[in-house]
């Protein structure tokens, strides 16, 4: 599809449709072979050939991207996918108060102002993936202790706590606390000190 009115293109609007009789990757393919510029697509694995000559560069789908993190959201307590939600938004926004502009103009705008939020909210994605390297603990028992730190940090976070707070406050008092009165210590039974 090419529909550039929303951006003043003066060129006519267009679809066109190819049939593929089923998921393979080689129809997309043969599709697109002439095909050279971006490619604006749903994530579809298919695709992913295209661009290993470099001739075809994916421009992936914002609105997938979202998707998942708005569900997150919708689902309950998520705050890292309410931060992604609210950085996408202002991506959004961005593009909104651009609509209808000249090419040049948007151009230069996204450059200036969605370059650098898309360039924190890549960093903030990488950021957040380090987190897995957890997975590789060096042995079952490293897996179990990380997982145990694990669910006390996500815990105190559900429960809108500071997790370096509680770990810190956990740590200092726990060796002279009765283990019989443990649970004085989880989350939910301390005085809030809020993320």
């Amino acid at each position: 599809m090419k529909d550039g009115r929303p951006f003043n293109d003066p060129s006519p609007p267009a679809v066109r449709y190819l049939y593929s009789p089923d998921r393979k990757g080689a129809h997309p393919q043969r599709h697109l072979k002439e095909y050279r510029g971006m490619l604006h697509a749903d994530g579809y694995a298919g695709f992913k050939a295209l661009d290993r000559n470099g001739s075809v560069r994916e421009a992936a789908c914002r609105a997938h991207l979202r998707r998942k993190f708005f569900e997150a959201v919708r689902a309950g307590h998520a705050p890292i996918a309410t931060e992604a939600v609210q950085s996408i938004a202002g991506i959004y926004a961005i593009e909104k108060a651009l609509r209808g502009g000249p090419p040049d103009e948007r151009k230069a705008v996204r450059q200036e102002q969605a370059v650098p939020k898309l360039t924190a909210l890549k960093a903030w994605f990488e950021a957040s993936q380090r987190r897995k390297n957890g997975l590789f603990t060096g042995s079952d028992a490293g897996g179990e202790r990380a997982a145990d730190v694990l669910s006390l940090i996500e815990t105190a976070r559900l429960n809108r706590l500071d997790p370096a707070w509680y770990l810190r406050e956990v740590l200092t008092m726990i060796a002279n606390h009765p283990i019989n009165r443990i649970g004085e210590w989880l989350p939910w039974n301390l005085e809030r000190k809020a993320v």
